[in-house]
């Protein structure tokens, strides 16, 4: 199900997905390319049903019952409140094509790929019910993932984030906050590391030697601190400098996502038991679905200060609506 079309903020009427790019043109609200992009990354097939991403496997960052709305419910989405998660989108896209130009790394790995007969052979390798490809990285816990960058030794994961330019209040010379690396980040390009293992060196540990990760700041009116690497380099002197991502055992990655990967994908299994169940019989699903995310804990309350919901949660009318609780 997930975004069934697009709400049009002057008119707010809902556009369909085919008419949604021209309209927003015509409208003057955005451009019908960028449209486009968003719809084509909010509708990836492998990220829909019961499938888990490395980017929603950390507890941390990621709200059960949102992650089964988006999965299992038709909802509107305005392009306006899409902007700034699809921003960094676009940017990946953008590097991703300038970058083809540059040797000895691959881009936009997907993994696993049903289209490579290493991946299919590997005894990780397994379908799901809608026939998307899955690495079982831990005994029950599946996933699929792009992974921005690959070295041509698979031996360096490269990653991408792209934040807001912040500010700590300080008056005319107010200096830029510096994001170092989250947890999550952590958890994600962990994950990222034990499938390329997997897929590459035989589930072996200790083959990829580092995890790197670009920050990079949107709008940014300081050249000199647009573009932040966390990971292997060298200063003017030549002195090597370490500030990659840590890597993480296997023991120590699976006790971190163990119980939310469970939790989440037995949530999500009953979702499509009781869909299931519901079109067998004639039954509209949609209330049925609704009955077990009823039941999911709203993880996000507590999340960035008390924030995610009405800040960074695009379904969270719906959730609110679910609990009885006033929307933003």
């Amino acid at each position: 199900m997930p975004v069934k079309a697009l709400l049009c903020p002057k008119t707010e009427k809902e556009i369909p997905f085919q008419e949604a790019p021209m309209h927003f043109e015509r409208m003057g609200i955005m451009q019908a390319e960028t449209v486009q992009a968003m719809i084509d990354n909010e509708n990836q097939h492998r990220r829909m049903g019961t499938s888990l991403s490395p980017s929603i496997m950390d507890p941390s960052t990621n709200c059960r019952r949102e992650i089964a709305i988006k999965k299992f419910l038709d909802y509107l989405l305005n392009p306006l409140d899409m902007w700034e998660a699809n921003e960094g989108t676009i940017w990946h896209a953008s590097s991703r094509a300038a970058g083809a130009k540059v040797p000895g790394w691959d881009r936009e790995i997907l993994i696993p790929d049903p289209d490579v007969a290493s991946h299919v052979e590997n005894p990780a390798f397994k379908w799901d019910e809608r026939g998307v490809a899955h690495l079982e990285i831990f005994p029950g816990i599946l996933c699929n993932g792009m992974i921005d960058g690959l070295s041509d030794d698979h031996r360096i994961i490269k990653d991408l984030k792209t934040k807001r330019y912040p500010y700590l209040r300080s008056g005319k010379d107010a200096t830029p906050r510096e994001y170092g690396i989250s947890e999550d980040w952590v958890t994600q390009l962990n994950v990222y590391r034990r499938m390329v293992e997997i897929v590459y060196f035989g589930g072996e540990e200790g083959n990829v030697e580092e995890l790197r990760l670009w920050r990079q700041y949107r709008g940014s009116r300081r050249k000199d601190l647009t573009h932040k690497c966390f990971g292997r380099t060298v200063d003017a002197d030549g002195v090597e400098h370490d500030e990659s991502v840590p890597i993480l055992t296997n023991e120590e990655l699976e006790f971190r996502i163990r119980e939310h990967c469970n939790t989440t994908t037995a949530w999500l299994n009953r979702c499509l038991v009781a869909k299931a169940n519901a079109e067998r019989t004639g039954e509209d699903p949609v209330p049925h679905i609704i009955k077990v995310i009823e039941e999911i804990p709203m993880d996000g309350l507590p999340m960035f200060r008390g924030q995610k919901c009405h800040q960074w949660c695009s379904v969270n009318k719906i959730c609110y609506s679910m609990a009885n609780l006033a929307t933003f």
